[in-house]
């Protein structure tokens, strides 16, 4: 319908004015081309592209305003009403798809008074077209400049949508800035043009005329818009366009300042000549010289990472060795992204790094496995992953968090898949200045970039992967061969371990008489007699020096698991990456619980355990069965647990050490073990234990001790608890002359612990003090705390998390040290 109404106001202007000239049949021919837009649109409209059935209305409705145009010297109702109608239809729809398309902004909700400003515009100009008639008995004569509304309105939406559109660049995706890219340069030549007509007299027809060129130009940028095939070319297109718009105007406007002196009545036909050939030459050059100045400084980030990835592709063809590539690839690149950062290429078969050092020579290393890497690089082979983009994404997808880390420790921005037909060979890391988006050219770049890289990689990597298997092969075989001639050890070193667990540690202190004259320890007595006869799990709180053994030794004696074993096990003793193996059993070990099997187990030192274990554990009291690490087989839980720490449960909930299904676990049994501040009453049974204890270690005859030195004793808190009373009593001892232990025998006593040794504590408490320390020092730098220690920051970031420091800035408190069993009792 659209095509035969622009020929019907066509042919209606003709008739009008008996023949159109040259401009205004051009005019009427661009008019019926943009009327034929729902047709050209037809196939895009159907496969459902956003925007295509818009655009294509558009067409018809600038085709028809256009039309309607012709001959103002003579106009007509009907193609007055019709450029009344068209007119505003074509700016709604302008400013609708500057809203809508190709994505969404915040002032879309102004589309309704949109609406009406258009329905008003084309109310006023149809008013202004009719004779005066009368409302209301009213006459009624509407202002003939009202006829000009649909004009304003239509060239006002074009320069709305052109600045709605140019405010999109920080707010849309790379893909959605290309495709707004051919909508801003089909946007300029209507409103230059408006701005032009509007403001400068120019004859009706040459108006008409150029007004058909920048409608259709205008038209030409919306289809390329929604046309997602053209999205790639649209940096390039747009660049060159307004280089060679820039250097045409300047071309013109040289041409009419030198108007006056060519036109000059002395100047003969062979001066002009060379003149203007002068003039041409001068605009020729300007054009070779000016246009890639242009392009390229109209190009994202002046075009520096596109010129990078044109050399490494180039150079990368010439590269003999995985050194040489390495070269090839990352100096160009490092210029790319800022010159500052160090890009990188990740081998994942065998695993290597190429890197570049300053002056730009390559280097290859070994290095360790970084499986979030390639997951992501399986996960999403093809697509650069940019560090921006992964922030939004944690939310919904969890996995990528690991992702996110590893780039972070690499310092990188940018993950460009390396991909050769359907094989992930690696992946390239992009570092330098923080890049919070890349452009869609930029992006389909670093793609073809990383498919020619892989097959690169393939072809000089053979024999890397060659060796790689040969070593292997001979790993695996000395591996076997070391596992057959351990096999006959195993057997016995698993006995040793059952007999030496079984035994535990300080089996002649745990013989000596308890002492509970207090009224704290006789509490203790009735909570352990309570809870010796129920089949729960138990949770110690205790300070450091107290002796939970012999708790723990009390429940199971007066438990009816008296005749089983009673195995004590240190959390802290096992590197974190053991722990479940040494607890569950796997790999020839049949792990503690099995060890305590129809007994109990002590297992001190609870915050060593990792979060897993600690969630598995909770899991076996739950259905009472224990899986062995592996996850190959299950047994029964039989053994009663046990476990100690030196805070509270509330403590440990505060501080996330422990995980809360176990935490609810252990809240039933919960015991305090009181310190030797809250046992006045059995300080002098435990000093004359203590010295008892330091005679037969120092070879000393018994001893005793004067009521002034018990005195002092009596006086101090005993920070230390009973491993600190043991330490006073034996140095007493040590330096006595007498049968008796004097005042003067005694050390000072300052009412704090004694000088912790740097060594004391278990492995955790140790490593996670030197982290603290390190990163202190750093003043919370993580590369630099990792340089103090000479670790890689990759280790030293993955130290950080194990141990909780979530954020080294601002170190949390140290966890709770493991319980110590050394302190006599």
């Amino acid at each position: 319908m659209a095509p035969a109404a622009a020929l019907y106001l066509a042919a209606d202007a003709a008739s009008a004015t008996h023949g159109l000239g040259p401009l205004e049949w051009i005019a009427a021919a661009l008019g019926l081309v943009l009327a034929c837009g729902p047709l050209a649109l037809r196939p895009m409209a159907i496969e459902g592209v956003p925007g295509a059935r818009r655009v294509g209305t558009l067409g018809a409705a600038a085709g028809l305003g256009l039309t309607a145009s012709l001959a103002p010297e003579a106009v007509t109702m009907v193609r007055t009403l019709a450029a009344s109608v068209a007119m505003p239809v074509a700016g709604a729809l302008v400013l609708d798809l500057a809203l809508l398309v190709p994505d969404r902004v915040p002032l879309r909700r102004f589309r309704s008074l949109l609406v009406l400003l258009a329905a008003g515009a084309g109310l006023g100009g149809a008013a202004a077209a009719l004779p005066a008639f009368e409302l209301f008995g009213q006459p009624i004569l509407v202002p003939p400049r009202w006829i000009q509304a649909p004009i304003y309105y239509v060239f006002g939406a074009a320069a709305l949508a052109l600045l709605i559109r140019l405010g999109r660049r920080r707010r849309s995706a790379p893909a959605a800035l290309a495709a707004n890219a051919w909508a801003v340069m089909g946007l300029f030549p209507p409103v230059l043009v408006g701005l032009w007509v509007l403001v400068v007299p120019v004859p009706a027809a040459t108006a008409i005329a150029i007004v058909g060129a920048a409608a259709t130009a205008a038209l030409y940028g919306h289809a390329a818009m929604v046309d997602p095939r053209r999205r790639l070319s649209a940096g390039p297109t747009v660049r060159r366009t307004v280089a060679r718009a820039l250097v045409i105007a300047a071309g013109v406007a040289s041409a009419v300042a030198l108007h006056g002196q060519l036109v000059h009545p002395g100047l003969d036909r062979w001066t002009l000549g060379i003149a203007v050939l002068g003039w041409l030459l001068v605009l020729l050059a300007f054009w070779r010289g000016f246009e890639p100045i242009l392009v390229r400084f109209f190009a994202p980030q002046g075009g520096r990472l596109l010129r990078a990835i044109t050399r490494a592709r180039d150079g990368m063809r010439r590269a003999a060795t995985l050194e040489e590539l390495a070269a090839a690839v990352l100096a160009p690149l490092r210029d790319g992204t800022g010159g500052d950062g160090r890009p990188r290429i990740r081998v994942f078969d065998p695993p290597l790094e190429l890197t570049v050092d300053l002056a730009g020579g390559g280097h290859v290393r070994r290095v360790d496995t970084d499986s979030p890497l390639e997951a992501q690089v399986e996960r999403a082979p093809g697509e650069v992953t940019l560090y921006a983009d992964l922030d939004a994404q944690m939310v919904r997808q969890p996995e990528l968090r690991a992702v996110a880390e590893s780039m972070e420790a690499l310092e990188a921005f940018g993950l460009v898949p390396l991909t050769r037909d359907e094989s992930q060979e690696g992946c390239l890391l992009l570092s330098g200045e923080d890049r919070g988006a890349l452009r869609l050219e930029e992006l389909e770049g670093l793609r073809v970039l990383g498919r020619e890289l892989a097959n690169r990689i393939v072809s000089l990597a053979s024999e890397q992967r060659a060796l790689g298997r040969l070593a292997r092969m001979a790993a695996r075989h000395d591996e076997a061969e070391e596992a057959l001639e351990a096999a006959r050890d195993e057997l016995e070193r698993l006995r040793e371990d059952g007999r030496a667990l079984r035994a535990g540690r300080g089996e002649a202190r745990r013989n000596a008489p308890p002492v509970a004259y207090s009224a704290a320890m006789r509490a203790l007595d009735r909570r352990i007699t309570d809870l010796a006869t129920v089949d729960a799990p138990v949770f110690l709180e205790a300070e450091a020096g107290t002796p939970i053994d012999r708790v723990a030794r009390r429940l199971h004696e007066e438990s009816p698991r008296r005749e089983g074993p009673f195995v004590i096990a240190d959390a802290s003793s096992v590197p974190a990456d053991q722990v479940a193996t040494a607890l569950f059993g796997g790999e020839g070990q049949l792990g503690w619980l099995r060890l305590a099997a129809q007994g109990t187990l002590l297992l001190a030192d609870l915050p060593a355990l990792p979060r897993e274990v600690q969630r598995e554990l909770a899991e076996a009291l739950a259905i009472k069965r224990v899986r062995t690490a592996e996850g190959a087989a299950a047994h029964p839980l039989s053994a009663r647990i046990v476990v100690s720490a030196r805070r509270s449960l509330a403590e440990l909930r505060q501080g996330d050490v422990i995980d809360e299904s176990l935490a609810g676990w252990l809240e039933p049994g919960r015991v305090r073990v009181p310190p030797l501040r809250e046992r006045r009453e059995d300080m002098a049974s435990l000093v004359l234990l203590a010295l008892d204890r330091a005679c037969r270690v120092l070879g000393r005859e018994p001893m005793g001790v004067e009521q002034g030195a018990l005195e002092a004793l009596l006086a101090h808190d005993w920070p230390g608890n009973l491993r600190e009373l043991q330490h006073v009593v034996d140095r007493a001892v040590a330096r006595a002359r007498g049968a008796r232990v004097t005042r003067s025998d005694l050390p000072p006593l300052t009412g704090v612990a004694p000088p912790a040794d740097p060594l004391e504590g278990t492995w955790n408490e140790i490593e996670r003090a030197i982290l603290e320390k390190a990163m202190a020092r750093a003043e919370g730098n993580k590369s630099e705390a990792a340089r103090i220690l000479d670790l890689k920051r990759t280790t030293f970031l993955d130290k950080l998390r194990r141990h909780g420091m979530r954020n080294p800035s601002k170190p949390p408190g140290k966890p709770p040290k493991a319980d110590e069993e050394d302190a006599s009792a």
